[in-house]
């Protein structure tokens, strides 16, 4: 196992899931398709941040799975989103945590922002 799966193996341990493993699929072991597709998205986990149509600041948050990969791994392996939803279940959840602790950040710099532009002005 490469060093960049151990991390993240380790990360989803420390994020709370349990029995995390790696497989490591070799080479000829899975049939190629005759008319070979491209790479598919199976999940999205996706945080942005910017402005609204007001003009507040704010994060956005979006996952799920992608019909793409999902509907591929269905059809051709019998694998329903419902257990891609719960393989990365942990993922998700330390997304999550993830997700809440730059909010929590922005909220905090956002905060001596305003502080520190309420201390320039004179009243």
């Amino acid at each position: 196992m490469d060093e960049v799966l151990k991390q993240i193996v380790e990360a989803l341990k420390d994020a709370g899931a349990k029995d995390v493993n790696a497989v490591v699929i070799e080479k000829g072991q899975v049939k190629k398709p005759r008319n070979r597709t491209p790479y598919l998205p199976v999940i999205r986990l996706s945080a942005s941040v910017g402005f609204d149509e007001d003009d507040d600041f704010g994060m956005a948050i979006q996952g799920g799975t992608c019909n793409n990969g999902a509907d591929f791994l269905a059809k051709n392996f019998g694998i329903s989103k419902k257990d891609i939803r719960k393989i990365f279940e942990p993922a998700s959840g330390a997304f999550d945590k993830c997700c809440n602790e730059l909010c929590e950040l922005l909220k905090e710099k956002c905060l001596e922002m305003e502080e520190e532009g309420n201390g320039d002005r004179e009243d």
